[in-house]
């Protein structure tokens, strides 16, 4: 998996810390579940500052309109996050559900191989059984 480029930025010790110290705060059930939350959320936080810088830079000719659009613009950021977030937590669940039926396969697939060998076994015991009553007349 590559890397974030917001991670290589902060240092990448310091952000695996900061991913197990709130593993409490995420209903995550492992690690690989909490970097696709702190990428988003980051992803959030960032856009919502740089809207917001640019507000104050412009406070002095920013209008109403521009202000309700710029807020609006801070909850389609948010609303994005969560989207995409959702989605990769379905896409890694059916992905989590085919690894699961494949390897349910793999399994019948193994009982399905043992069953044969065992009746080849059997076929070949009777044949033995047969071989001796023939000789026994």
């Amino acid at each position: 998996m590559a890397v974030p480029e917001m991670i290589r930025w902060i240092g990448e010790d310091r952000c695996i810390g900061v991913l197990k110290n709130s593993v409490a705060l995420f209903p995550a059930q492992s690690y690989a579940e909490l970097v696709p939350i702190a990428v988003f959320f980051l992803r959030f936080v960032i856009l919502s500052i740089a809207n917001v810088v640019t507000l104050l830079v412009r406070q002095k000719e920013a209008r109403y309109p521009e202000l309700v659009i710029s807020a609006f613009a801070v909850l389609a950021c948010f609303f994005e996050c969560v989207s995409n977030y959702k989605h990769e937590k379905a896409r890694r669940q059916k992905a989590d559900k085919r690894d699961k039926l494949e390897k349910e396969i793999r399994i019948l697939r193994d009982k399905s191989n043992k069953k044969d060998e065992d009746i080849a076994k059997k076929d070949e015991e009777l044949a033995l059984i047969k071989e001796k009553i023939g000789s026994l007349d």
